[in-house]
């Protein structure tokens, strides 16, 4: 903070030391995750200038009171032996709640959620029929199906709003593209 030569005032900061062994990210949480977030659960952060790299920490601490004016609480995250990050980077921090092993899931735009409660269209031959699921979690582009479907049954990913309940449908399937039907899968440990 100083070059050789200068005057230094009576106690003022000549340099600063930084242990990059421990540091810490402050995470801005809404408050409907208050019952949800507790103190040691892992999670995943990406930063701009690491690409590539996913550094895992864990929830540190969490403020027990709520700022008003944003509606949001502060969560304190501790991330260990990452070398690669520096203090004052940004990054974008995923709350790891829990891991399934081997859950079913389907891309998230085959869900029909126009009526209430979450369905989506399965092919039997050349039908659709209309079978209500029950959702786990969702991520991004994928959902956890917990009951209604199993694995390798086929639902309708694409024309969806134009098929009803036994409409008979064509399943195309290309290669390097959405396809039009796709298959129920099980993913291992997602979110």
């Amino acid at each position: 903070m100083v070059k050789p030569g200068n005057l230094i005032a009576l106690n003022a900061p000549v340099f600063r030391i930084v242990n990059n062994a421990h540091l810490e990210g402050v995470l801005n949480a809404p408050e409907r995750e208050m019952g949800r977030l507790k103190v040691g659960l892992p999670l995943r952060m990406l930063v701009d200038a690491v690409p590539g790299k996913v550094f895992e920490g864990k929830v540190d601490r969490i403020a027990p009171v709520m700022d008003s004016s944003s509606g949001t609480f502060r969560v304190v995250c501790a991330f260990d032996n990452a070398p690669e990050l520096r203090p004052g980077m940004f990054g974008r921090i995923e709350v790891v709640y829990d891991q399934r092993q081997d859950a079913l899931t389907v891309p998230r735009i085959a869900l029909l959620e126009d009526e209430g409660e979450p369905a989506v269209y399965v092919v039997q031959g050349k039908k659709a029929q209309r079978r209500v699921v029950q959702l786990g979690y969702t991520n991004g582009e994928i959902a956890e199906i917990r009951s209604g479907l199993k694995e390798g049954d086929q639902v309708v990913t694409a024309g969806k709003v134009a098929i009803r309940d036994g409409t008979e449908i064509q399943v195309i399937e290309t290669a390097g593209t959405s396809a039009a039907v796709a298959h129920a899968v099980a993913a291992g440990n997602d979110p």
